[in-house]
């Protein structure tokens, strides 16, 4: 997108606005993308934690899966 711009004393004095909005909140925008990225990394790590359980819990039941097929199905 290009800027337009005249040259005039309220075309200046919008510009000016229009910078300063700017200025003053691109803290506040920076300061939410590293929350931003700080919850994405948690969930990520979380995420990967519970990936590692599930696995535990799957190959737990596994040993005991030979055991079914002992008992006799009919019963």
């Amino acid at each position: 997108m290009a800027i337009k711009f005249q040259y005039n004393k309220t075309s200046l004095q919008q510009l000016e606005k229009q910078l300063k909005v700017r200025v003053r909140t691109l803290p506040i925008i920076k300061n939410k993308e590293s929350a931003l990225r700080m919850e994405v990394k948690r969930c990520k790590t979380e995420a990967a934690g519970l990936e590692e359980r599930l696995e535990q819990q799957i190959q737990a039941y596994e040993a005991m899966f030979a055991l079914w097929n002992e008992f006799d199905a009919s019963l």
